[in-house]
C-alpha cells in the first residue's frame, strides 16, 4: 500500500484532490449516509494506484460510486493527482477542453475517449487520432469501442498508461480484478 489510510500524507493528498474537485466532493459527501471511513475506503485504491503500476509511470484510476463515476489520474503536467468531475465519458487529448489534458506531442488534441455504461462497464474509443490508441497492445480502430478491464495497458500515441477500476458496492470497494488477465474483447474471442 502506497499510503497508510491513517497517515497525515493520505489525509493531505485526499484533501488536495477533494479541494480541487468540488463535484467529486459533492459526490462523496452529498449522500449523508457516507462517513469519513467510507470515503477513506473508497479513495484508498485511488491513492494507491501508482503502486499498482507495473509497466507505465502513468495511470487512470476509474471509480464507480453508485450512480457517480469519475476518473483520477497522474497525467497532469505536474504529475499531481487530478480527479475529473463525475460523468459517463471523458475526452483525452492535448486540447484545453479535454477532461484529461495530456501535454505529449504524440497525443492528438482530441485523441480518445474513455466511457462508462452502467451495465457494460468501462470502454475506450479512438477518435481518429494521428498516432493511434492501443489497449493491451491491440490497435483500436477509430470509432470502435474496446472494453477496459482493471489492469489494461493503454497506449495513447507514444504515452503508456495503466487503467485501473474500483467499484463501490454498498460498504465494499472492489476492483475488476477477476478480469485482469491482460486480454481485451478483440483478442479473447
Amino acid at each position: 500500500m502506497l499510503f497508510n489510510p491513517d497517515s497525515s500524507q493520505f489525509e493531505d493528498t485526499l484533501l488536495g484532490i477533494l479541494k480541487n474537485s468540488p463535484a467529486l466532493s459533492q459526490s462523496l459527501f452529498g449522500d449523508s449516509a457516507q462517513t469519513s471511513q467510507n470515503v477513506t475506503q473508497l479513495m484508498e485504491p485511488v491513492l494507491s494506484a501508482h503502486q499498482r503500476c507495473q509497466t507505465a509511470e502513468y495511470f487512470i484510476q476509474a471509480v464507480s460510486l453508485n450512480r457517480d463515476v469519475f476518473l483520477v489520474t497522474n497525467l497532469s503536467a505536474d504529475s499531481h493527482l487530478y480527479a475529473t468531475p463525475p460523468a459517463s465519458s471523458w475526452l483525452i487529448g492535448r486540447g484545453s477542453t479535454c477532461a484529461i489534458t495530456v501535454a505529449e506531442p504524440s497525443v492528438s488534441r482530441r485523441h480518445a475517449v474513455i466511457g462508462h455504461h452502467f451495465q457494460d462497464g468501462f470502454f475506450m474509443m479512438d477518435l481518429g487520432s494521428r498516432n493511434g490508441t492501443r489497449a493491451d497492445k491491440v490497435a483500436l480502430a477509430a470509432g470502435n469501442r474496446q472494453h477496459l478491464k482493471d489492469g489494461t495497458l493503454i497506449q495513447i500515441g507514444d504515452l503508456m498508461v495503466e487503467f485501473f477500476a474500483a467499484q463501490h458496492q454498498g460498504d465494499a470497494v472492489t476492483g475488476d480484478l477477476g478480469e485482469s488477465e491482460g486480454r481485451t474483447e478483440a483478442n479473447s474471442a
